[in-house]
């Protein structure tokens, strides 16, 4: 078993030479200047600005050559709807935005599943009266 007196001797060592790299250290970032050579900065060149066209309103055919063009709008399966994407959306709120959540049913009196699809119509613009 090592002596107590030859462990704190090396702790007191490695903390004596820190304290004294600490007091006695220049700066960081001066040691590393003295490394590397002074360049001189360059001068800042006035970057022209881009002259840009005007964003075409559809986009040119062959745009994503993966995606046939037919195949491309029409989505592949519905959205998912009711209880099943209302509870899935209801675990994923963060405690406060849940409380908000359970208050703005409670005003409408709706169920939370009630509630949550009726903010996913407001939100794709299906309509009720919204707030």
């Amino acid at each position: 078993m090592p002596e107590p007196k030859s462990a704190a001797g090396a702790m007191g060592d490695i903390i004596g030479s820190t304290r004294q790299r600490i007091e006695h250290s220049e700066d960081p970032a001066d040691r590393l200047k003295n490394l590397i050579a002074a360049t001189p900065k360059p001068a800042p060149a006035a970057a022209p600005a881009p002259v840009r066209e005007p964003a075409p309103t559809t986009l040119p055919s062959g745009y994503f050559p993966q995606v046939a063009s037919e195949v491309g709008i029409i989505p592949k399966r519905k959205p998912q709807r009711g209880p099943a994407r209302s509870l899935h959306i209801s675990m994923r709120l963060s405690p406060p935005e849940r409380d908000r959540l359970v208050r703005w049913c409670d005003d409408r009196n709706l169920s939370l599943p009630d509630g949550i699809m009726a903010l996913i119509d407001l939100a794709e613009g299906q309509g009720g009266s919204g707030e």
